[in-house]
């Protein structure tokens, strides 16, 4: 693989659930086809000479050299001269592949290349024996070398966002790796060899095309969060009982109609994300399960015989989700358990369509005035759910009934379809459900944010934490095409423009959030407040520092005000 030259390089993509084949061209070098795309080259803000080579000056004494968004396509010579180099980060530039002159840095301990164009990683990267960590997140990878097999030293293994078909049966020698996220990527299953990898506690593989869970997989007895949604997983295991230290386990939105007996297993198990499945019964060993604290089972055609007796007996929960076509169809003579406090109804809104849009209201079938529309990030569950329980008690007495909650949530890492978000079933949804109330706020961080600007015209207002805008100058993103980018940030501009309602952006220091605030600052409707935070994670800095809540809570009384209650409030 030689290095870029003139001329013009398809980029090549597929959306993540359709599979609708979308190709572009970019000319490399300037001229007319660079201008015909302008939004798909690297437009933020880039590492001067000088700081490349002050970083470059500084890492000779600490061994760490952070070359991130710098618009490189090469390693700097000078760099090479650093034998001791022990972290090299290299994200967010233009790279088309790994360097096979990192294999220089026999000391290497952390690689970071995520959100460049990598399309192919050599195979001397098993050369590196001391690394233990490698995030090669939101490329073009459509395979990895079986060298990273060597890689013993390997922790962290990060390859979300790309094209992947399979991981190598040789990833099964790392047998030291904890984590691994592939989210986000054409998978249909796992290596065998991955059952050999005996200290690995955190997995994340939703939004791929698996069809059962790995029975490999239930040899890795350390697990402790594992993520599916968002596949086609028909099947799971009998042995995925033995995953004792599972604390958290999401097989949502897949295809499954059985459940094995969960007895004598899984006596970690605090939540399980079930909802989006064809169950029509659950297994009655999860009330004997003795960590459990929370089953979400939502939009499932639960027999309601089964359902009544497994709720009559799981008492010890904090929270049951079901849904009010589930409670519905108990028998109210025969049920006792329709009041209970760990059972949360709520309606379901999916239409048959993958996501979650699950409506949560202050009172079970009577629409509050206001409704806030809570996004999902990357992971691909369910949040901000804690944050808008508080916000409810926190609310004067008068004011706590006074707003319904929509969960809605992205398992397939596809941007909330970003790139033809207009015409998106989630445009659907959200238009269905935002219509029955008199003002809507949309809430989200991140890839969350994205949707609360793609989407800000079904709403009165808009809180964004951290929106993401230009993907192109992203490393967190899908293995898409620059083209796919390019429409995306094209639906943004589109959904803003004209927008008469109120968009509040929130950005932290970090430089590149910064920048993607600043390419929806110059819109009338939107303000953006920047915080001393230097992290991409700036709503949980916030919330921990208590202040997230107070922004949250003016938010919505401002919107109660709006429906003549702001005496109340």
């Amino acid at each position: 693989r030689g290095r870029r030259t003139c001329g013009t390089r398809a980029q090549v993509g597929r959306h993540p659930r359709t599979g609708e084949r979308i190709e572009s061209k970019r000319r490399r070098g300037g001229g007319e086809g660079r201008m015909a795309h302008a939004k798909a080259v690297k437009t933020g803000p880039k590492l001067t000479e000088v700081q490349i080579q002050a970083r470059i000056s500084v890492a000779k004494s600490t061994g760490k050299l952070d070359l991130s968004g710098a618009g490189l396509t090469r390693i700097p010579s000078e760099v090479l001269k650093i034998k001791d180099l022990e972290e090299l980060a290299i994200n967010g530039n233009d790279f088309d592949e790994i360097p096979p002159e990192v294999v220089a840095f026999k000391n290497l301990k952390r690689l970071g290349a995520a959100g460049n164009r990598i399309a192919h990683v050599p195979k001397e990267i098993g050369e590196l024996e001391e690394l233990e960590g490698l995030w090669l997140h939101g490329n073009q990878l459509e395979e990895l070398p079986s060298t990273v097999g060597n890689l013993r030293a390997l922790q962290n293994l990060s390859l979300s966002g790309n094209k992947l078909n399979a991981i190598p049966e040789d990833v099964g020698r790392m047998h030291s790796l904890v984590e691994l996220t592939a989210a986000g990527n054409n998978l249909g299953e796992l290596p065998h060899g991955i059952g050999n990898c005996s200290n690995l506690k955190v997995v994340h593989l939703h939004g791929n095309d698996l069809v059962e869970v790995p029975t490999e997989l239930c040899q890795c007895t350390a697990l402790r969060t594992l993520y599916l949604q968002g596949n086609k997983i028909s099947k799971v295991p009998d042995n995925a009982k033995y995953w004792n230290e599972m604390q958290e386990l999401s097989l949502a939105d897949n295809l499954l109609e059985h459940l094995p007996d969960l007895s004598d297993g899984l006596q970690s198990l605090k939540t399980i994300y079930l909802y989006g499945n064809q169950l029509q019964d659950l297994p009655f060993s999860l009330a004997e399960l003795p960590s459990l604290q929370n089953v979400w089972a939502e939009n499932n055609p639960l027999e309601w015989q089964e359902l009544q007796a497994l709720l009559g007996e799981i008492t010890h929960l904090r929270s049951f989700g079901v849904d009010q076509g589930q409670m519905q169809s108990i028998p109210p003579s025969t049920s006792s358990s329709r009041e209970s406090a760990h059972i949360k109804v709520s309606e379901i809104h999916s239409n048959g369509s993958p996501g979650y849009f699950k409506l949560q209201q202050s009172e079970v079938g009577k629409k509050a005035p206001v409704l806030i529309v809570a996004f999902g990030s990357a992971p691909g569950v369910p949040n901000w759910g804690g944050l808008l329980g508080r916000l409810r008690k926190a609310m004067p007495s008068g004011c706590q009934d006074k707003f319904d909650v929509l969960f809605v949530v992205d398992p397939s890492r596809s941007w909330y379809s970003g790139n033809q978000s207009e015409n998106s079933h989630y445009a659907k949804q959200l238009k269905k459900v935002t219509s029955q109330y008199q003002r809507t706020v949309l809430l989200g961080d991140s890839m969350g944010a994205s949707a609360c600007l793609l989407y800000a015209q079904v709403a009165t207002s808009v809180l964004a934490f951290c929106p993401q805008v230009d993907l192109v100058y992203s490393s967190i993103r899908p293995g898409e095409s620059l083209e796919w980018f390019s429409n995306m940030h094209d639906s943004i501009n589109s959904s803003l423009k004209g927008y008469t309602g109120d968009v509040q952006v929130h950005t932290g220091s970090w430089e590149h959030d910064s920048y993607q605030a600043q390419l929806v600052e110059h819109f009338d409707s939107v303000a953006v407040t920047k915080h001393g935070i230097d992290s991409h994670r700036l709503a949980l800095a916030l919330h921990r520092q208590d202040k997230l809540l107070p922004i949250v809570r003016k938010k919505l009384q401002e919107e109660l005000q709006a429906c003549s209650i702001g005496s109340m409030a």
